[in-house]
């Protein structure tokens, strides 16, 4: 009966340190498997709509996607974008994404610079890359674009 009361204990205490090994060592190959880097470079404000008010934005940004076989063709990634203007009010674009991102990636913002403040850009990119498992990584950055608002509503183009 002592042995039992040792064995009990023993055995799962092993079976726990078992578990936390396997997984250590899987989390640690699926993460060099699978990894997706994202950095906002820079964010200014410009005329692209030829109307001589400087009230679009242009952020530019890096996406590497570094999976094993990945195909975005077959598995498209998402891009979520978040524009936080200085008074609280938040825009929210979405892109769905079916090739392979270029070294430097933009996206246009076009009649976004509706007030003077600071703005908070904030980048997600969710990539699928095994059934039911996704990668997602995220950047932001604070822009203070001048003011200027041109009584149109805001929209955005992304530049892969």
């Amino acid at each position: 009966m002592h042995i039992k009361r040792f064995q009990a204990p023993f055995a799962f205490c092993l079976g726990i340190c078992l578990v936390i090994m396997g997984s250590t060592s899987f989390i640690t190959a699926d993460i060099y498997r699978a990894s997706v880097y994202l950095n906002i470079v820079n964010s200014y404000y410009i005329d692209l709509d030829g109307d001589n008010m400087e009230e679009d934005i242009v952020t530019c940004f890096k996406l590497r996607i570094n999976i094993e076989d990945y195909n975005p063709k077959d598995h498209p990634y998402m891009i979520y974008v978040q524009m936080k203007l200085s008074s609280g009010n938040i825009f929210f674009y979405e892109f769905k994404v079916n090739q392979n991102p270029s070294a430097l990636s933009s996206i246009y913002f076009y009649k976004q610079t509706l007030e003077s403040g600071y703005y908070t850009f904030l980048i997600t990119v969710v990539v699928p890359y095994a059934k039911n498992e996704y990668r997602t990584v995220s950047d932001s950055l604070v822009f203070d674009p001048p003011s200027g608002n041109s009584g149109i509503e805001p929209c955005a183009a992304l530049m892969i």
